[in-house]
C-alpha cells in the first residue's frame, strides 16, 4: 500500500528544546538607574557614592541563545576618599563613565521572556580637576528582559565593574542597577493560519450515488541542511517554521477522519544507546503533540522511538549525523466516498 511520508531531520544543537524568538540582528537603547560605589570613603570623610546614571546600549544576536553587548555609561558625579600609606588623605570630586563590552548567554522563561548573564571587560574613566585616571575592570551582569512587541524590550539588569583602581581609587566595587528598553528593528513574529472560511450549508438536495475517492499521497523531505529550524531553541515546542511546514498534513488529518498518521523519532549514534532511544521518543512525541493540541484525536497517531536504528546516512560526518537525527511522519493511503456528478 502506499504511503505519504514527511521525513523531518530535526538537529538540536542545544538539549532540552526550548522556545525560540526571532532574535538575530542588531538592536539598540537607552538605560537608566542607580549607581553605587563599594570602598570609596575612607572613615570620617563625607562622600558621595550613590548617583543616578545613565547609557546607550548596542547589541547584535546571533541566535536565541547568544549576543554580543556594548554600552557607553555616564554613571555619575562621585566624592572619594582614600587613605594613603604614608598618612595622607585623597579626597577627589569627579565623573566616572564606562566603555563595556560582553557577550550575552539568554536563558527562556517562556516565549517572551528570558534572564540572560553577561561576563566580559569594561574601560572606565575618572574625570576630575586634579586629574583623568582610567582603567579597565571585569565586568558580570546578571538581568531579565521581557518582549513587549515586534519593536520593543524592556530588561531589568544588575551591572558589576570589579576592582577600579587608581591613584584616586583603591579597590573599588562600581554597581549599576538600571532599567532599559531595546529596538529590535525589523523583527516580526509569525502569524497564525488563518482560520478556514465559514460556508453556509446550501439547501439540501436529494443525495446522488456515492464514488470513492482515494486520497492521493504526499511526501515531503526536511533535513538540517536546508536550513529549516525544528524545534525552537530551550523548549520542548516546534519552531514556527517547522509548525508551518506540517500544516498540509495537519488540513490531511482535520478534513479526512479517515486519515491517520505514525510518528517515529531518530538519533545519531553519539552518547549511550539508552538515552537516545529515550530521546528518539522524546521528539516524536514532541511532534505528535503538535497535532493533539490541534483537535486530532490521540488515537489517530502512533507513536514511537527507534534511538541510533535505520541510519540514513554515515555517523562519521557531521552532516549525516545530522540527518540522521529526525523525526519521519507516515500517513497511509486511504479512500472515501462523495456524490456522484
Amino acid at each position: 500500500m502506499k504511503k505519504s511520508i514527511i521525513s523531518m531531520s530535526l538537529a538540536l544543537a542545544m538539549s532540552p528544546l526550548y522556545v525560540s524568538a526571532d532574535s538575530e540582528g542588531f538592536y539598540f537603547g537607552p538605560r537608566v538607574g542607580m549607581s553605587m560605589l563599594n570602598d570609596a570613603c575612607a572613615s570620617g570623610s563625607e562622600c558621595e557614592d550613590k548617583k543616578v546614571g545613565a547609557g546607550l546600549l548596542l547589541g547584535y544576536g546571533f541566535d536565541d541563545r547568544l549576543s554580543v553587548e556594548g554600552s557607553y555609561d555616564l554613571l555619575g558625579k562621585f566624592k572619594t576618599s582614600f587613605d594613603e600609606e604614608n598618612g595622607n588623605r585623597v579626597l577627589s570630586n569627579g565623573k566616572l563613565s564606562a566603555l563595556t563590552l560582553a557577550p550575552k548567554l539568554d536563558f527562556p522563561i517562556d516565549e517572551v521572556s528570558d534572564i540572560y548573564g553577561k561576563i566580559g571587560i569594561s574601560r572606565w574613566n575618572w574625570d576630575s580637576k586634579d586629574a583623568k585616571q582610567e582603567g579597565t575592570s571585569l565586568l558580570a551582569a546578571l538581568g531579565y528582559d521581557r518582549q513587549l512587541t515586534d519593536l520593543i524590550n524592556l530588561r531589568l539588569e544588575y551591572q558589576l565593574m570589579r576592582d577600579l583602581t587608581d591613584n584616586y581609587f583603591r579597590g573599588v566595587d562600581a554597581h549599576f542597577v538600571n532599567l532599559g528598553m531595546t529596538l529590535h528593528l525589523g523583527r516580526t513574529s509569525a502569524q497564525p493560519p488563518a482560520p478556514e472560511p465559514v460556508v453556509v450549508a446550501p439547501i439540501k438536495k436529494p443525495e446522488p450515488p456515492k464514488k470513492p475517492v482515494v486520497q492521493a499521497p504526499k511526501r515531503l523531505v526536511l533535513t538540517s541542511a536546508s536550513g529549516v529550524e525544528m524545534f525552537k531553541t530551550g523548549q520542548s515546542s516546534l519552531s514556527k517554521n517547522a509548525q508551518n511546514e506540517l500544516l498540509p498534513l495537519l488540513r490531511r488529518l482535520t478534513k479526512f477522519e479517515q486519515a491517520t498518521i505514525s510518528v517515529t523519532g531518530y538519533t545519531d549514534s553519539v552518547g549511550a544507546a539508552a538515552f537516545n532511544q529515550k530521546l528518539s521518543e522524546k521528539r516524536a512525541q514532541t511532534v505528535a503533540d503538535y497535532f493533539t493540541s490541534r483537535g486530532i484525536d490521540p488515537s489517530r497517531i502512533t507513536v514511537s522511538g527507534k534511538g541510533e536504528a535505520n541510519p540514513v546516512a554515515s555517523n562519521d560526518t557531521a552532516d549525516g549525523r545530522a540527518k540522521n537525527r529526525r523525526v519521519e511522519i507516515t500517513s497511509p493511503e486511504f479512500s472515501y466516498e462523495v456524490p456522484a456528478n
